[in-house]
């Protein structure tokens, strides 16, 4: 099975692998989509952290990526022209390329520039929150949470203990 156009942490590629093989696709149009790959059995290593780490992995044969301050540049299979992809990444030790977040969703709070994938990555790790969205409100980040069906609310009680990016001053219902 292959999966693309949004990103998919290594927890969820590996639940979907109890069925299938599972492929994270990632590209461009530019490139039809054969930019990298990854499947959780290139890990050299389990993660500490799965439920947060999104994985791209390596180019196909014949493709390159490159990091340029943080902003990832893929060349296509056979060359070309590389094509800067407006998403941020970290080529990591063991030579895969992690997702950081996407320099084209970034909000605007309060006059600065913010990127909600991490607070977005940190309330989807939560065994409660099956999904998460953050958006700007004005001057503030809100997050939208659809919680895991039967899951008791006491994560939200749990917000002001949680890392600066995802804590709220405020919870709305609705």
């Amino acid at each position: 099975m292959a999966v693309g156009g949004d990103r998919i942490t290594v927890a969820a590629q590996d639940r979907l692998a109890g069925t299938a093989r599972v492929l994270n696709v990632y590209g461009t149009a530019e490139d039809a989509g054969c930019g990298t790959w990854f499947e959780t059995s290139m890990l050299a290593e389990e993660l500490p952290d799965p439920e947060r780490v999104s994985l791209l992995g390596r180019p196909f044969p014949g493709g390159r990526v490159d990091l340029d301050d943080g902003r990832i540049r893929l060349t296509p299979p056979g060359g070309g022209e590389a094509v800067v992809t407006g998403d941020r990444g970290l080529l990591r030790d063991d030579g895969l390329l992690e997702f950081r977040g996407r320099r084209a969703h970034r909000l605007t709070v309060g006059g600065r520039h913010v990127d909600p994938y991490p607070a977005e990555a940190a309330l989807g790790a939560h065994p409660d929150i099956r999904e998460a969205v953050v958006a700007a409100d004005g001057d503030e980040l809100v997050a939208y949470v659809v919680p895991e069906e039967g899951a008791p609310l006491e994560w939200a009680r749990s917000a002001p203990s949680w890392p600066g990016s995802c804590r709220n001053r405020r919870s709305r219902r609705g």
